[in-house]
């Protein structure tokens, strides 16, 4: 399948780009150049090790700047931390040099939050076992 912008684009089977192009991030059917997907991003031992931002992160950050520097691609940052989100916003866009608004910045206990109804029942919680 080829789209307008490249004779040379190739979709596979599973709807991935074979060229890996950026040509995946938008509607090229309805001229949209606006992504039909978001994404979640992992901040704690994925994103940064401490405050420290690991490169191949840096690295994947550029690719979703454009080039005045904004993201395109909505995204959204996950983080264990619990200070304030305005804290969170601005370390993060200190490390990619972006702007990340607190809005964009979601704490671990917010899904909890949003499933009040469940409080009072039994729950099973899934994760790594405690490693030293």
């Amino acid at each position: 399948m080829c789209n307008r912008f490249s004779p040379m684009h190739l979709e596979s089977s599973d709807g991935y780009s074979s060229d890996n192009s950026d040509y995946s991030m938008g509607d090229t059917e309805n001229g949209s150049n606006q992504p039909d997907f978001g994404l979640l991003f992992d901040v704690d031992g994925v994103l940064a090790r401490g405050s420290t931002p690991l490169d191949p992160a840096k690295k994947a950050m550029e690719k979703l700047k454009d080039a005045n520097g904004h993201l395109k691609v909505p995204c959204a940052f996950v983080t264990n931390a619990c200070n304030r989100s305005h804290d969170k916003a601005r370390q993060i866009g200190n490390w990619f040099d972006m702007e990340v608004s607190p809005d964009q910045v979601i704490h671990a206990p917010t899904p909890a939050k949003l499933l009040r109804d469940l409080h009072d029942k039994h729950t099973l919680v899934i994760g790594q076992e405690h490693r030293r």
